[in-house]
């Protein structure tokens, strides 16, 4: 029986809303074919979709000042469900399986390029 996506072993990132600003100094982190997809904040965390993977980004420090990049490639998805409530351009939650990584899960908060993103995850995914 396969293992779902909401087990002790899951990532979660909710209230995903837009931030621009990752744009501004994500620039030095992709390499020449990559290109930013969306990009969102929760309450401690950044994420940015970029058509190539998820860089996730963490912040920490007494002034917010440590960042911590983890960088997870979308060749290395096992499984993906995407969850809308009634159209796929707004508040909708990605669930991604990785082997030997905890699953992720996204919660987004309005609109967002989940259309665009699932075509990227699904090109890597089925190659």
């Amino acid at each position: 029986m396969a293992k779902k996506m909401t087990d002790a072993n899951l990532k979660s990132y909710s209230r995903l809303v837009k931030e621009p600003k990752y744009l501004d100094y994500l620039g030095e982190f992709l390499i020449d074919s990559e290109q930013i997809v969306d990009s969102f904040k929760s309450a401690k965390e950044g994420v940015v979709f970029t058509n190539k993977r998820i860089i996730i980004i963490s912040v920490s420090g007494a002034f917010g000042k440590k960042r911590q990049f983890t960088s997870y490639p979308y060749h290395r998805i096992t499984t993906f469900v995407v969850s809308t409530a009634k159209d796929l351009e707004s508040n909708a939650v990605l669930d991604l399986g990785y082997f030997g990584t905890p699953n992720l899960r996204f919660e987004f908060s309005g609109k967002s390029e989940i259309k665009t993103i699932m075509k990227y995850i699904t090109e890597a995914v089925i190659k």
